[in-house]
């Protein structure tokens, strides 16, 4: 995955109606935190929380990307996100564009949180809470871009 270009969809949905997601570089770095939409929401969206209140920067945008499975997964997600005080843009995927234009993303969880440079290039993959010395790399390799 490292060095992959990521394409975003721009029929993304934000949840803010703050515009398409490829128009939101105002940072060196992006953090994506995708979400398939076959694991734990209420846990994921935990999670998010805690990337949000740890990874705060000024050359760091977090942009989650919600991929639903149905109509009910949705009308369950948008409360969740609304009531979870998510303090980011959230956009949610209604037709899994993200993934069909990123084929090479792996179907493993473990691999849905990647940092991208200026280029929408891959330059870290995992999250990096994980341990100390994934923290480590992705503090490094976010001051050199």
């Amino acid at each position: 995955m490292l060095g992959k270009e990521i394409k975003f969809p721009s029929n993304l949905q934000s949840l803010t109606n703050d515009g398409p997601l490829a128009s939101r570089r105002d940072s060196n770095a992006i953090l994506i935190y995708y979400y398939d939409g076959n694991e734990c929401t209420s846990c994921n969206i935990a999670n998010l929380n805690n990337i949000i209140n740890i990874y705060q920067s000024p050359n760091l945008s977090i942009i989650p990307i919600f991929s639903i499975n149905d109509d009910e997964h949705y009308l369950n997600l948008t409360p969740l996100l609304n009531n979870n005080s998510i303090k980011t843009i959230a956009y949610i995927d209604i037709n899994k564009d993200f993934i069909r234009k990123n084929s090479f993303i792996p179907k493993d969880s473990k691999f849905h949180t990647f940092l991208l440079n200026k280029q929408n290039k891959i330059v870290y993959v995992g999250n990096p809470l994980a341990s100390d010395k994934a923290w480590a790399l992705f503090t490094e390799i976010l001051e050199i871009i």
